[in-house]
């Protein structure tokens, strides 16, 4: 049996938190919100790139699906692009709010007019879930990694 001296790192210490550790916890929690936000940003983004670059290449393909939906077919091009557009804006976090506001436009009319009649499907879920992903980033008045440097409004 050792009874010598112990290392520090065997030794058993009690520590009273000070106003620091609650800072770096703050910093810390901080950064994990500004990195979750950042991915929701991206997966969001990465869904609208996904249905919207081949709307806005194929013109035709675009508005023959739209009008198949009961929709005017010019609607089918501009809405690929503006998800182009406002996708682009999320990635870089400038002015996060308006690309959110058009992109929630355009979601809330997929879920009425495509998504809602078909009944329940995993194209239903997605949107509701890519709804809410919006809803919090309208909530977020300011976003860390984006151009707009300490946050974007």
């Amino acid at each position: 049996m050792d009874c010598g001296p112990q290392t520090p790192d065997q030794r058993l210490t009690f520590r009273i938190p000070g106003p620091t550790d609650e800072f770096n916890q703050q910093e810390t929690n901080m950064q994990k919100r500004d990195i979750s936000l950042l991915a929701l940003r991206l997966a969001i983004a990465a869904v609208f790139l996904w249905h919207g670059v081949p709307k806005a290449i194929d013109f035709g393909a675009a508005m023959d699906k739209f009008v198949g939906f009961g929709l005017p077919g010019w609607m089918g091009p501009v809405t690929g692009w503006v998800e182009v557009v406002a996708s682009g804006m999320l990635v870089i976090g400038f002015r996060h709010r308006w690309a959110v506001l058009a992109l929630l436009i355009i979601i809330v009319g997929a879920l009425v007019t495509v998504q809602l009649p078909r009944g329940m499907s995993p194209s239903l879920e997605r949107d509701a879930l890519v709804l809410v992903g919006l809803l919090v980033l309208w909530a977020e008045t300011r976003l860390a990694c984006s151009v707009g440097g300490s946050g974007s409004k």
